[in-house]
């Protein structure tokens, strides 16, 4: 199973535990991002301990670590009042340590061992923690205060789907769908479907019932649609921000999501009417109807904004960063005496606008842009939500760059839009502004305009200056003082009135995130490790040191997944009592892998146009190795990278202990840089069976071994065997068939000759094919074998010296044809490989052929048994602990793993050899996903766990069933070994915190 390993690497862990404030409020935290790269999504909406495993997220050990520990999120509620184990940390309690109510936060501490902190990585050099959080502004109706990204409801038949979920939903029944309450009744007499979704009641006629097919009121505040009638312009329709589509008998409805962006109105009344934080107005001065619809209107326009108000600005200058976004007024009506909110849009008819003529104005100033005060491209930034970097979206008007003959750029930030299409819109909006010439008015109203209102749209007709039906926008009213009767206002000419021009939305960028999921490698090879990359892997002692039948494994692996450049390599080991376990052997690099693009022929030097696309973590290098061949060592071939140029790369085909053959077109190359570590770290034996499990590892975290499939392969004695002889001729024929049939006399013998190779002297440069003879190994000979097309022995010409020989015909005796098979030999010890040559000697009918590559022997079976890595027993992490009482002489309260605090904690319970009650510390805490099984009157537990039922110490996998997946707590006790946990009847249950194998069956 292994006689030893290389020298441990030193890894330093850096802990330290923090505490973040986030935000006054918060509804849910969906994120932790730890130096840009997510370390946990999910979400949580309430008081929580989230466990955060992400080991590999910045390379694993090897490289810089990853994170690792309990996240406390309080939401910093009224009642908030902090977790024991919190406390415990600063020296107070729950009922002495400060509540932090009002501040949402996050507490990262560790769990491993007593005083340790949150695992922050292996470098001294901290990353910076995001945390990405949603809330909802609160006041308005709540199912149009957040607008998302669109997601679909497919109703057909009873099943409905939003996004990726699905469920069925029987008549009369609600479901959570998608993070929606979903509910179906059919009414099987009317032939109609009522789908209730977010607070919106979608009524569906299967039949004509509908006149003209028109949507209508169905009297409750729903909607009906006939699916037959003729409403549907192409089949879709639009109803308070919910995209409708009909077809087949189906409906897809389009709803915003709850968590992506908030409805600018609702922000702005929240600053208003907010009690705590806002300007405390109330409904009485605010016009609440005025902004739900507002509100409304901003939904259908899938207008949402995310951004964070601090108290270095105020309020109001916050406000203001909101209208400017969604280009608006806010003022108090005059007529109401509230607060009101304007959107200026195309929402009007000119016919009905009043009318502003010298019958009841007076101007005083009219003025029109000038070209060269115009703008003519807009700048728009953005916040990229994938990365939470600005980005910028250019806007050009081609027709005013040709007036001016100049690119004339001006900038806006729309930092709150987190949507490009959106950023888009705005920068067109802007656009159209900035590069229109526009009209400016002042002017003097009598009080027939008395009802004018900032956003309010006119017409101006002033004979004076040739204006016939000018459509302006009230910008600013004053109303003026009592007894002045004059109303003046600004007006500039309004943008929706010119004729709009067509703009394309920018294109997507294109980028995909690169960040998957871990998917088993599927491109794995286990090969003995030629001498050549043994001696390079091992010190000038331990390779003096590696005698027969040491060798090492290399292991040729790669994964088409674009996100997997690192796998942890597990092997399996055998404990002192005999059980075989699964050993983590480390952390190593993919290799390069790709198929051949080209067949490739027998030949010394090959010339390679390209490989193809390329998948892994290496890429073909100079003085690098391809490994050639999807088949057993004996038959791979291994190729230098000699040189490249315009041309492609040039190989020196059949190195080491290898013989170049022919390759047809997409044969599996793998790519080796003699930098990269590609071996197991044990020494093994020939002969061995190994069997190993590659746990790929991404961005995402690390493949389940249960998921991984078993490789491996039989070791062979290949470092010890001599090189194979090369450069052989066959009658002067260096590769492929030799037809001496035709020779006029018949030959009586066939001339053979090659160079000989000796592995002891090739641990530096390589040498090629073709190259000069070296002296062999002492002992080492050649020897030809004549075998029959069927394979049968006809001579053996054995204890070759020397570089060439000459093969009787006769050992071909009734054949037509043979192979010639030429090796080295060395004691007991023959080459790896065979040069295997088809001679022909008399005439026959075909040609002679080609044995090309010998049939491979059976793949290796690794068989469908692995053992499973040891894991220490574990209960859910929700159990409830008992703990001790504050002079921990008695029972106190009860407690989660969660609030567990190694060398804080201090548990009331057994012994697990005497039985003796009395109080215990808490050493070690550790949370990890595991399988977990459910037995009656139990806590669920590990298959491992041991409980004491009846006078003995029994496991939960002899008495239990599985029941999934589930974090777990490995939980160790000081002094006991034990611990107990309380039921949700009062019962207590006794549990042993075993923490190795050999003693599980105590």
């Amino acid at each position: 199973m292994g006689k030893g390993g290389s020298a441990k690497q030193k890894i330093d862990e850096y802990r330290m535990s923090i505490h973040y404030g986030i935000a006054a409020e918060l509804d849910a935290i969906t994120g932790i991002i730890v130096g840009e790269k997510d370390a946990w999504t999910g979400e949580v909406n309430a008081e929580l301990a989230i466990p955060v495993s992400a080991p590999e997220l910045f390379g694993g050990q090897k490289k810089e670590g990853g994170v690792g520990g309990i996240a406390y999120f309080l939401p910093g509620g009224p009642d908030q009042v902090l977790p024991q184990g919190f406390a415990q940390r600063r020296g107070l309690t729950s009922a002495t340590h400060p509540a932090y109510r009002g501040l949402a936060s996050i507490y990262m501490v560790g769990t491993i061992a007593p005083g340790e902190g949150f695992y922050w990585g292996n470098t001294p050099y901290m990353n910076g923690v995001w945390v990405r959080g949603r809330r909802a502004p609160k006041g308005l109706t709540a199912a149009y205060a957040m607008i998302g990204n669109r997601v679909e409801f497919v109703a057909s038949g009873y099943d409905i789907t939003i996004g990726d979920d699905k469920q069925t939903v029987i008549d009369g029944q609600t479901k959570n769908v998608g993070g929606y309450g979903v509910s179906v009744t059919v009414n099987a007499s009317q032939n109609t479907r009522v789908i209730g979704f977010g607070g919106e009641v979608l009524t569906v006629y299967y039949s004509a019932h509908v006149t003209n097919g028109a949507i209508v009121n169905d009297g409750t505040g729903g909607t009906v649609i006939d699916l037959n009638g003729t409403f549907f312009a192409g089949n879709s329709a639009t109803l308070n921000g919910i995209a409708i589509t009909a077809f087949e008998g189906d409906v897809t409805i389009s709803l915003g999501e709850s968590g992506q962006d908030a409805n600018p109105a609702h922000i702005i009344y929240e600053c208003l009417t907010n009690t705590t934080w806002g300007m405390g107005a109330t409904d009485g001065i605010v016009d609440r109807d005025n902004f739900e619809a507002v509100g409304r209107t901003l939904y259908n326009e899938g207008f949402g904004m995310s951004l964070a108000w601090t108290r270095q600005s105020s309020i109001e200058s916050f406000i203001t960063e909101i209208i400017d976004h969604i280009q608006g007024a806010i003022y108090v009506d005059p007529q109401t005496g509230k607060i009101t909110l304007k959107l200026f849009r195309d929402d009007y008819d000119e016919s009905t606008l009043p009318l502003i003529t010298p019958d009841n104005a007076d101007l005083d100033s009219f003025q029109r842009k000038l070209w060269g005060e115009t703008v003519n491209e807009i700048v728009v930034t953005w916040t990229n939500p994938a990365n939470e970097q600005e980005e910028t979206i250019t806007q050009q008007d081609l027709g005013n760059i040709t007036v001016q003959r100049a690119v004339v750029s001006d900038s806006r930030n729309y930092y709150g839009v987190r949507n490009a299409a959106l950023a888009s819109r705005l920068a067109q909006r802007d656009s159209r502004q900035s590069a229109a010439p526009l009209a400016s008015v002042e002017a003097q109203l009598d009080r027939t305009q008395w009802n004018l209102r900032p956003g309010d749209i006119v017409r101006l007709t002033w004979p004076e200056y040739d204006i016939v039906n000018l459509i302006m926008r009230v910008t600013t009213v004053d109303y003026g003082k009592i007894g002045v009767p004059q109303i003046t206002v600004s007006l500039l000419e309004d943008i929706f009135s010119l004729e709009n021009a067509a703009y394309n939305a920018p294109p997507l960028s294109g980028w995909i995130n690169p960040a998957n999921n871990p998917t088993p490698m599927d491109h794995v090879r286990v090969i003995t490790s030629p001498a050549y990359f043994s001696s390079r892997r091992l010190s000038a002692a331990d390779a003096a040191m590696l005698e027969y039948p040491d060798v090492l494994v290399a292991l040729l692996a790669a994964s088409s997944n674009p996100d997997a450049s690192l796998y942890e390599m597990v092997g399996q080991s055998v404990l002192p009592n005999g059980q075989t376990v699964a050993e983590e052997l480390g952390t190593r690099t993919t290799l390069g892998y790709a198929s051949l693009q080209a067949a490739l022929v027998e030949e010394a030097q090959s010339v390679v146009t390209t490989f193809g696309p390329i998948v892994g973590g290496t890429v073909p290098t100079v003085s690098g190795f391809a490994f050639i061949g999807d088949a057993s060592e004996r038959f791979m071939e291994i190729a230098l990278l000699d040189s490249f140029n315009e041309n492609g790369w040039t190989m020196r085909r059949g190195t080491l202990d290898t013989i170049p053959r022919a390759w047809p077109a997409g044969t599996p190359v793998w790519f080796y840089d003699i930098r990269n570590n590609f071996f197991d770290p044990d020494i093994r034996s020939e002969g061995e069976a190994v069997n190993f499990k590659l746990l790929t590892i991404t961005s995402k975290g690390r493949l389940p071994i249960a998921s991984a499939p078993v490789v491996g392969a039989m070791l062979t004695a290949r470092p010890h065997l001599p090189n194979r002889p090369a450069n052989v001729t066959v009658a002067g024929v260096p590769f492929g068939a030799v037809d001496l049939s035709g020779l006029n006399p018949k030959p009586s013998v066939v001339p053979i000759t090659w160079a000989n190779r000796n592995r002891t002297m090739e641990d530096g440069t390589i040498v090629g094919w073709t190259d000069a003879n070296v002296v062999p190994e002492a002992g080492q000979t050649t020897t030809i074998k004549v075998v029959s097309t069927a394979g049968t022995v006809l001579a053996t010409h054995a204890g070759i010296t020397g570089t060439s020989f000459d093969v009787p015909v006769t050992d071909w005796g009734s054949e037509i044809d043979a192979d010639i098979m030429i090796s080295s030999m060395r004691d007991s010890f023959e080459s790896l490989q065979t040069i295997v040559r088809r001679v022909r000697i008399v005439a026959g009918g075909g040609s002679p052929g080609n044995p090309g590559n010998p049939t491979p022997e059976e793949p290796y079976d690794p068989g469908p048994s692995f053992p499973q890595p040891w894991r220490p027993p574990c209960l859910v992490a929700e159990s409830r602990y008992l703990m001790a009482n504050s002079m921990h002489d008695g029972p106190g309260g009860t407690c989660s793993a969660y609030e567990l605090v190694p060398g804080g904690t201090w548990l009331w319970t057994q012994d697990a050899v005497t039985k003796v009650w009395g109080s215990h510390l808490v050493m070690v805490v550790e949370l990890v996903e595991a399988d977990v099984m459910r037995a009656e009157g139990l806590p669920r537990a590990t298959p491992l766990h041991p409980f004491w039922i009846d006078g003995k110490w029994v496991r939960m996998e002899a008495i239990g069933a599985s029941d999934g997946v589930a974090t777990v707590a490995r939980v160790t006790v000081e002094g006991a070994a034990s611990y107990i946990t309380v039921e949700a009847d009062g019962t207590y249950v006794l549990s042993h915190n075993l923490k190795s194998p050999q003693y599980a069956d105590q």
